[in-house]
């Protein structure tokens, strides 16, 4: 799967530089879940291989279609989720890495309309 073709950038019409994610029709049974990253990190573990680093984020989920509501995914599904997720913020970091802004020594990622 080609991970640009697993998400798409919503925008907030009233905040042009608020943004969230939707999962699309190849992430299926999550397509059309709708959620925004948090804070999010890499860390160097200075215990463990530091060729290794740690990658945290958090994630507030927006949106859950009707059908995923109340359904329980086995632990290999809800990794395939994380993995995803992770998968997707790090293709977002990636091609937009000239739209971080430093801010109290925090990085923040502030997309346009016209990155996408």
């Amino acid at each position: 799967m080609n991970i640009e073709d697993s998400y798409k950038i919503i925008y907030d019409d009233k905040n042009p530089k608020k943004w969230c994610v939707q999962l699309q029709e190849s992430c299926d049974p999550f397509h059309d879940i709708l959620y925004s990253y948090g804070e999010f990190s890499l860390k160097v573990d200075s215990d463990a291989d530091a060729a290794i680093p740690k990658f945290n984020f958090e994630i507030d989920i927006l949106y859950v279609p009707e059908r995923l509501r109340g359904v329980e995914f086995p632990d290999d599904k809800e990794i395939e989720m994380e993995n995803l997720i992770a998968q997707i913020l790090l293709d977002i970091i990636g091609k937009n890495s000239d739209c971080a802004k430093n801010r109290d020594g925090k990085l923040y990622l502030e997309l346009s309309r016209d990155i996408q």
